[in-house]
This record gives C-alpha cells, structure tokens and sequence, in this order.
C-alpha cells in the first residue's frame, strides 16, 4: 500500500488492518452476522478448496477458511476502462503438491501399486499436452512413469489430478511423486511440483496373463496344449484350451488361434 501511494506509514497501515480484522473475526464468532460492507470494501467467509461430497469433512490439508474481501460497485465501475495491477503479481499462486493419497483418500503420501490415486494440491493443471509426471524410487532404483487422467470440471481443475502409475512397484517408503505442470499459465514454462515422500503399498496379485483375448477382455485364453505339448501344435490333432468363456472355436492353425 505504501509502495503504491498511501500517505500512511507501514506500522499504522498494519495496525488499522489488524484491528478491521481482529472485529470481523469476533463478530463472526459471536454469530451476527456473515458479510461486513464497509462501503468501498464488503469482507465475508469463504473456503479455499474442493470437497469430493456434499458432506465431506473439512481437510485442514487441502482446504482453508480465509476473510474475502469483495470491492464495491464504484470502484468495479470505475476500473471498468482500465486494468488493475498488484504489487505482489510475481508471488501469484505456483504448482505445489499437498499430498498423494489413493482409496478413501483417508490416509496422506500413501498410494498402492496398480490402483488409481490422487495428487492434490494447488495450481495443478493438464490440457497443454506435455504435462507429465514419474516418480522416483528410493536407493537409486530409478523412476516409474505416472499416467495421468484428463481433468474434469468436477475436479476443479486446478486442485486435483488423478493418476496411475504404469507399472508394479514393490512396497516401499520414501519415493518421491513430481508432475510437470504448467500451472495456471498455459503460457509459462513447464514447472516440476515435488511431493513430499510417499510410501507405496504392495498391489494385490492381478493374476495369470492370458496368452491371448479380445478386444473387448471379455474371452480369454489361458493355456493351450496338444496332447502334452505346449509348443508345437500339429494341424487336424485335437486341442486342448482353457479359457475365462467358453465359445465355440473353429479349426484353425496354431498361429491363428493365438492370435484371437
């Protein structure tokens, strides 16, 4: 305030503020009333933060409870020709990642290999293209790629990504998540947000791979022989498969079958 124009020194500036601020939060306790018009300024409550339900509990970790203050209709209109600019533009808000949970999003920096998680922070954005995300393996065991899921409104774009990481990984503690983002500025660099460490839980077992499916997953086809033999099939002997559907199948080669 000084820095732009206003007569009043640092210390009585501070002080009137703190006071304004010090009433607004009495008064708001004791329950009179929720907005404070002061004729060029009206302050009120508000929440920073996204809730995944209607009745989810406040999370000191991702929401915040904070005085807003809305300027009046004079001043909107009179600023109406022209942009208004801040001393502080330079410390606007930048990628930062508050935690890493996955399930019931219960439990902070814990994910389990093989299922979906959630990075939530602020200024967590996708859409330009080249966002990415991996995540480091304690003891010099290298990184893992993350594949990240498109956005959606309902996440509030900039306060929650949802990811998977594309291989197992064995439990382990002390890994480290980084996504690259653009933040709020498509316009702006590539920025890494760090997490803080993670522990990884082990993943359950997904079972045997099939030799072969369709495209759909829906017929799979487990394990193949021909009379004992499961590595070379001789054309017009009979077969044995074993699949998760059971479906006609036609007198085929070797080769064909597998390729189902």
């Amino acid at each position: 305030m000084v820095k732009n124009g206003c007569h009043m020194g640092v210390a009585e500036i501070t002080r009137v503020w703190n006071e304004t601020a010090f009433y607004i939060k009495d008064a708001m306790q004791a329950g009179d009333t929720l907005a404070f018009d002061l004729g060029f300024v009206k302050f009120f409550p508000a929440i920073e933060g996204t809730f995944p339900s209607a009745d989810a509990p406040f999370d000191p970790e991702v929401n915040r409870l904070y005085v807003a203050a809305q300027p009046s209709d004079e001043i909107r209109t009179a600023l109406e020709k022209g942009t208004p600019t801040r001393a502080d533009a330079d410390t606007g808000a930048k990628p930062r990642i508050i935690k890493v949970t996955w399930g019931d999003m219960k439990q902070s920096n814990v994910i389990k290999s093989g299922e979906r998680f959630a990075v939530i922070g602020t200024a967590l954005t996708l859409g330009s293209g080249d966002e990415h995300a991996e995540l480091k393996l304690p003891g010099g065991g290298g990184t893992v790629e993350v594949a990240l899921e498109a956005q959606s409104s309902a996440d509030d774009g900039s306060q929650r990504i949802f990811g998977r990481l594309t291989q197992p990984v064995d439990a382990c503690e002390g890994t480290v998540l980084t996504l690259w983002t653009h933040g709020l500025s498509p316009d702006s660099a590539l920025t890494p947000a760090p997490s803080n460490k993670l522990t990884v839980l082990a993943g359950s077992d997904p079972g045997p791979v099939p030799l072969a499916q369709t495209s759909d997953g829906k017929c799979k086809i487990m394990s193949m022989d021909d009379e004992g033999s499961h590595t070379d099939f001789l054309y017009g002997s009979a077969w044995n498969v074993a699949s998760t559907v059971i479906v006609p199948l036609p007198v085929v080669s070797g080769k064909s079958l597998v390729a189902l």
